[in-house]
């Protein structure tokens, strides 16, 4: 990984570098990126995955906002409750998880 950063590093350096478009989603409201993955939330408060080129529903829940990192995805809803993703869907995290939360961005 860090080979490969180096290398591109040199070709935007010496090279240039010519950009394209990213997929879009409208209306993004929040974006979050981290552990090579990225997520978003949009204006009807769904959560989404973007896979390669393609953005994907992540579930029927509502959240206000998500992030993702190291300990995972995380997701907070209208009511300011706490999920986790596991295996395909967010699910309430109870409060002995609570200390773990220290790494998530809450948007109000």
């Amino acid at each position: 990984m860090f080979q490969r950063a180096i290398k591109l590093t040199c070709a935007f350096f010496f090279t240039g570098c010519t950009c394209t478009e990213g997929p879009q989603q409208f209306p993004a409201v929040q974006i979050d990126a981290g552990q090579g993955n990225v997520v978003m939330t949009d204006s009807n408060n769904y959560a989404y995955f973007l896979l390669g080129s393609q953005w994907y529903k992540m579930g029927s829940l509502t959240l206000k906002h998500v992030s993702v990192g190291p300990a995972g995805i995380w997701g907070v809803d209208l009511d300011d409750r706490v999920y986790k993703y596991v295996a395909g869907s967010f699910v309430f995290a109870n409060g002995e998880l609570y200390h773990r939360l220290k790494t998530v961005e809450c948007a109000r």
